[in-house]
């Protein structure tokens, strides 16, 4: 079982993943804000974060810095969630990273096939 925080601002993303991801087994923690997942990155670990690029009061890239200063490795844990990877802005800041992403929208196959992956390899975006 891997624990699991999904920051997530869209209602439906953020219920569909977590709703899978308990199902398959994993413990999940889950926030709306980035303001607030950076309090539960202070005081918990997770084998796996699951960050909106797009939030509304800390962004996913802020979030992503201030972890990598504090922690590169628990900033490898890393997997962005965007439906902007086609802006240039947020591909390249993406692959800059290094981490893996998840493009919205996404099917239940691609999500459970991304996880086999991920915690498999850790693979890269692509």
């Amino acid at each position: 079982m891997k624990q699991i925080l999904i920051v997530e601002n869209e209602k439906i993303i953020l219920s569909f993943l977590s709703s899978i991801l308990k199902r398959l087994g994993h413990s999940v923690a889950e926030t709306k804000s980035g303001s607030e997942a950076l309090v539960i990155l202070d005081d918990k670990e997770f084998d796996a974060i699951f960050l909106d690029i797009h939030l509304p009061d800390v962004s996913g890239k802020e979030i992503y810095q201030k972890l990598k200063e504090r922690s590169p490795e628990r900033a490898r844990r890393i997997v962005f969630i965007s439906g902007d990877l086609r802006n240039p802005t947020t591909a390249s800041f993406v692959e800059e990273t290094g981490n893996s992403c998840l493009e919205k929208p996404f099917t239940l196959g691609e999500l459970k096939e991304f996880l086999k992956q991920f915690f498999e390899e850790k693979m890269p975006c692509g």
